[in-house]
């Protein structure tokens, strides 16, 4: 972290400004917690229900105790992004929650293969040994993900005639190829834990697919979380963001008053 300079980070400054701004994170907020509201939101009714008797083993239940504090966290983390403007005056803490929301986003919804008191998937001891050892194969992915990214930023590779950056370089296809094969393979003998149900297939491949995603993708969100921290002019202030909006505006309007006039000629 100490290599990493400002003036080297050109190109992530731009991602800073445009997918990762302060007004665009919100919008990967709200879908994490529109995601992972849908899994608590069947946990709480089959809870209201049915009470503790809705698990089966203790083992559902602290999973269920630990997963409802991580998403009451989510639900304040959320408030101070509700508004665009608060965004802005708390972007800081919107960088936090954004690597925080990546964590849940992938990790979450596996509750909907474990807890099978509530989502009657059949899953057993198997079952959650194989989901262990995925999300910390993810766990591994996403440590070496975070030391290349910053690597990349120390070395400068973020400046713009840098080179470009990505997961996969020569001297790491192999690697990557045979952890593919692993997670594949894991991945099947997790969907024979649970004797082939169609919803729960389903949803452990798509899951996954999402929690390597994360694994990878949020090595950008740490390196983000770093610079708004650390360096001044990766925070944007609300009027420099209303100037820029009226000037796009203003060129848009520009632009399609151009093609009526062309139109009418």
């Amino acid at each position: 972290m100490e290599g990493i300079k400002e003036e080297n980070l050109n190109r992530f400054q731009s991602i800073n400004d445009g997918r990762l701004s302060p007004g665009r994170g919100r919008h990967f907020l709200f879908g994490t917690f529109v995601y992972t509201s849908l899994i608590m939101g069947l946990l709480f009714y089959g809870f209201l229900k049915e009470g503790k008797d809705v698990f089966l083993t203790p083992f559902e239940e602290i999973v269920s105790l630990i997963e409802t504090v991580l998403y009451i966290f989510q639900c304040v983390l959320i408030l101070p992004n509700i508004f665009v403007k608060s965004a802005f005056k708390f972007q800081k803490l919107q960088a936090l929650a954004i690597v925080f929301f990546a964590f849940q986003l992938a990790t979450l919804p596996f509750m909907f293969i474990v807890v099978e008191g509530v989502f009657e998937v059949p899953s057993s001891g198997k079952t959650i040994f194989y989901i262990g050892v995925l999300i910390l194969g993810a766990i591994i992915t996403h440590m070496i993900a975070v030391k290349r990214v910053f690597g990349e930023a120390a070395s400068g590779e973020y400046i713009p005639e840098g080179v470009q950056i990505s997961f996969f370089e020569k001297g790491q296809i192999r690697q990557s190829l045979i952890g593919a094969i692993v997670v594949i393979i894991i991945l099947v003998l997790a969907v024979f834990s649970i004797n082939f149900d169609s919803n729960g297939t389903v949803f452990l491949i798509i899951q996954t697919v999402v929690l390597y995603g994360m694994a990878i993708g949020a090595a950008d969100f740490v390196l983000l979380a770093y610079c708004r921290f650390e360096f001044p002019s990766f925070n944007r202030s609300w009027r420099d963001y209303m100037n820029e909006r009226e000037v796009f505006l203003a060129y848009r309007n520009r632009e399609k008053q151009k093609g009526k006039y062309k139109n009418n000629k």
